[in-house]
């Protein structure tokens, strides 16, 4: 488990979190979702241990995350961040095996050699596993950096994926192919997944929990039944919405 117990953030005197806590379980998805400069990246960049919280703790497998070395911590958390940018002329199979780097003095297994591989087959991306990162569109690259995610806590039963904004440069079948993905691989290998997204419409279909923040700090947190009605999303986005109902009952929210 990967849990926040009441924490703070302060950066040059802004207060970005205020007594934020939250638990992820292994084999569950959590979204969490706010305005722009609400401080869901820099909740995300706590549970990944890249900013230490001003106050409160974060828990990975009951340890505090100060106690990891650099390299431990990263055979057990992979994160995907905004800023994805490569300056240096790598492949796209290049990148995805940079994943591997927190097990490079450590026995390969069997098949170290064709993860990368089937991580790119896994995103749709094989094809363009010679091709020069810098070269790809932003989806292609976007799916590039989720494999190489993936790679670094390949079948880790109880590891954490924290994702910012996973599928902001990706079309809708895109959309919808990574997120099953996301879902079948926490489903089957108990891994953790902390997303931070912007696309509501596609929040109810994948994730176990959702934390709306407000102002950095938690307005409301639960399932898609008790935290997503237009109350709690006209206080989070601070803006008019709707709710619209499909022939199956499910809800969808836009801007009134």
């Amino acid at each position: 488990m990967i849990a926040a117990h009441q924490l703070g953030c302060e950066i040059d005197g802004q207060h970005l979190l205020s007594d934020v806590s939250l638990r992820v379980t292994p084999g569950s998805m959590t979204v969490i979702l706010g305005e722009n400069g609400a401080g869901k990246s820099t909740l995300l960049r706590c549970l990944a241990g890249h900013i230490k919280p001003t106050y409160g703790r974060v828990l990975l497998h009951g340890r505090d995350l100060s106690s990891y070395r650099a390299d431990e911590l990263a055979t057990w958390r992979a994160v995907l961040l905004q800023d994805g940018t490569i300056h240096f002329p790598f492949t796209a199979l290049e990148v995805v095996q940079m994943g591997r780097y927190p097990y490079s003095l450590q026995p390969p297994p069997a098949n170290e050699h064709s993860l990368a591989e089937q991580a790119l087959i896994l995103f749709g991306v094989q094809h363009l596993r010679q091709r020069i990162f810098s070269s790809l569109s932003g989806g292609e690259r976007q799916r590039i950096q989720l494999a190489r995610a993936l790679v670094q806590i390949w079948q880790l039963e109880n590891s954490c994926l924290l994702l910012d904004e996973p599928t902001s440069a990706l079309d809708l079948k895109h959309q919808l192919r990574v997120l099953t993905l996301i879902r079948q691989l926490a489903t089957q290998h108990r891994i953790m997944v902390v997303c931070v997204m912007h696309a509501i419409h596609l929040v109810n279909r994948f994730f176990d929990q959702i934390v709306l923040l407000r102002q950095g700090r938690v307005l409301a947190a639960g399932n898609a039944k008790t935290v997503l009605d237009v109350d709690h999303l006209e206080k989070t986005y601070d803006t008019r919405i709707k709710c619209i109902k499909d022939e199956q009952g499910r809800s969808y929210f836009v801007n009134a």
